[in-house]
């Protein structure tokens, strides 16, 4: 109690009072906004409010014992301070990735004449599924841009020429081979020819895809 008393008394003596509690209305509008719009700068106003609100109250006390609490206090700010930034520069970076993915999507659907959709994934995927070429943002980020053109122009041989998997089925029970028909060298020397086999290769090393080696090799 004689804690309380000391901590309501130092706020009243500084003034500070009827602040904070603006303050702390504040944070508690911007986390029901938070709530109900979902949006980070909502929260992000409710841990500014918060920090200012603590840091006030803290400063106002005149006792010994709140010292270590300062310190205490600085290094949370500075480490909510390092973490905000680095948020906001991995938030900068996704965000020029998507745009120039996107300028390069709509160049290559052009091109090929195919419709592309990016999934936001860091799992290095590609593939077609009902005519439709999907590329990981994974991917994205690891390929050049004609790094990525020769992989949607495997993709797209794919799409165009390749049996589907039932008529693969039943093509290798016919052969009594029961091995379903594969048509990865033709699809990459299509990639070759469109994009250049220099950068179908590369795209094969630097996305370790299966027997990337032999698939080099054959196009050498």
């Amino acid at each position: 109690m004689n804690n309380f008393y000391c901590f309501t008394f130092c706020l009243r003596e500084s003034g500070m009072i009827y602040i904070l509690l603006v303050s702390v209305a504040l944070a508690i509008i911007c986390l029901f906004a938070y709530f109900l719009k979902r949006r980070h700068e909502f929260l992000l106003a409710n841990q500014i409010f918060m920090i200012w609100i603590i840091t006030s109250s803290i400063l106002t006390m005149g006792c010994n014992m709140f010292h270590l609490i300062w310190v205490y206090l600085g290094i949370i700010i500075i480490c909510v301070l390092l973490l905000g930034i680095l948020k906001l520069l991995i938030n900068l970076r996704h965000s020029n990735l998507i745009i120039s993915s996107i300028e390069i999507i709509s160049v290559l659907e052009e091109h090929f004449g195919v419709t592309i959709k990016i999934l936001d994934i860091q799992r290095i995927r590609a593939y077609t599924h009902r005519g439709v070429i999907y590329l990981s943002i994974g991917l994205m980020e690891r390929l050049e841009p004609d790094e990525i053109k020769a992989v949607v122009a495997h993709e797209t041989y794919h799409l165009r020429k390749s049996p589907n998997k039932f008529i693969s089925s039943i093509l290798a029970m016919i052969s009594f081979t029961f091995l379903r028909h594969s048509d990865e060298y033709y699809a990459d020397r299509f990639a070759a020819e469109v994009s250049g086999a220099s950068n179908l290769k590369n795209a094969l090393r630097k996305l370790d895809i299966k027997d990337y080696s032999k698939r080099i090799e054959q196009l050498s």
